[in-house]
């Protein structure tokens, strides 16, 4: 028995090894195309709702990162991670059952991580605040700061107060439309220029159904106004 787990584990590093030696050049191929200048800024292009903003110095950034003598490396290790102890619905629910404060935003038009994903985590933490802010991308903190800053600000000054102060976007809002869906307009400046996105809040009733009632409403008006 003690020859054959031997063997066992022979045979196992051996293939381990070998499963390595295939994947390397893989890895090595990968890590040349995600590096390249032009990709970097094609990513760029994909992740930020709006493409007159100047993401210069967000470039310059990523480029440094890829060029440390580790970076690969770090990559690599990303990639062929463990599975963590914890599923991602098994921590959000130690979360809600620890009272661990959490606020949700999301950018609509973020490609790859898409508000859809954002409803799911509220799920499993409904009294969670929720805000889908529109335009913007995967990177709503660097592509909207001022809007994210409020928010995030306001969620602070409420949780601090034990509600006596009113979330962002619900003063003067009565219980139960907190409890849905509501959409408002959020302006900001930015230097010197008057800017505006919408900002929809999402309440611990808010469900499927509700989304897919505002997206036809909201369709509906657009198309009315267009006729008239």
């Amino acid at each position: 028995l003690q020859s054959r787990s031997k063997l066992l584990h022979f045979t196992y590093f051996k293939s381990l090894i070998a499963l390595t030696g295939l994947l390397l050049p893989l890895f090595d191929f990968s890590w040349q195309r995600i590096s390249d200048p032009e990709c970097i800024a094609d990513v760029l292009r994909q992740v930020y709702a709006d493409h007159s903003l100047n993401v210069d110095n967000v470039f310059h950034c990523i480029l440094e990162t890829t060029q440390h003598p580790a970076a690969a490396a770090s990559f690599a290790s990303i990639m062929f991670a463990p599975q963590a102890e914890l599923s991602f619905s098994e921590a959000l629910s130690r979360c809600d059952m620890n009272g661990v404060p959490i606020c949700l935003m999301y950018g609509k038009e973020d490609p790859w991580v898409k508000p859809v994903w954002g409803l799911e985590v509220k799920k499993h933490v409904p009294e969670a605040p929720y805000y889908e802010i529109s335009p913007a991308g995967h990177c709503p903190h660097d592509e909207v700061p001022e809007v994210v800053n409020y928010l995030l600000r306001g969620w602070i000054k409420s949780l601090e107060s034990q509600g006596a102060a009113a979330l962002p976007l619900l003063h003067d809002m009565q219980s139960e439309n907190i409890q849905s869906s509501i959409a408002k307009d959020l302006e900001f400046v930015r230097q010197g220029s008057n800017k505006s996105v919408i900002v929809r809040f999402m309440g611990s009733s808010f469900s499927l159904w509700n989304r897919m009632e505002s997206y036809f409403t909201s369709r509906f008006a657009k198309l009315e106004t267009k006729w008239q």
